[in-house]
């Protein structure tokens, strides 16, 4: 095996680990008409049932598909959370804050997205 074909196989893994780890199997749904960042971070908040730590979000925005991981600043996490939950309030769906520790999803809210009706999923 070639070194080049090595290094395609190892950043498949890669791409394959960071989806597990950032929740990328499931999709937000359309109505709430979010952006790539702001569909990473939900993905990855629904993914853990307890605290993500605001690090893990971070990182998640930085390996985004058509992200460059040298122009996301840290700040683009609390940015992002006070988005999503402005375009999320009138389903009724929250995002708790967990001072200086993180941001998580109420019980209510993974349970509404992860039953949401098929006819509006994306």
């Amino acid at each position: 095996m070639m070194p080049c074909d090595r290094c395609e196989e190892l950043e498949e893994r890669i791409r394959q680990l960071e989806a597990e780890l950032y929740g990328a199997s499931w999709e937000p749904p359309r109505e709430l008409g979010l952006t790539l960042h702001e569909s990473v971070i939900l993905q990855t908040l629904l993914r853990w049932d307890r605290i993500v730590p605001i690090a893990l979000l971070f990182e998640a925005t930085r390996s985004a598909g058509r992200a460059w991981r040298h122009d996301v600043d840290h700040k683009v996490v609390s940015i992002r959370i006070s988005t999503i939950r402005r375009k999320m309030r009138p389903y009724g769906i929250t995002i708790e804050n967990v001072m200086s520790t993180g941001y998580r999803l109420t019980p209510e809210t993974r349970a509404r997205l992860l039953n949401w009706p098929t006819s509006q999923a994306a």
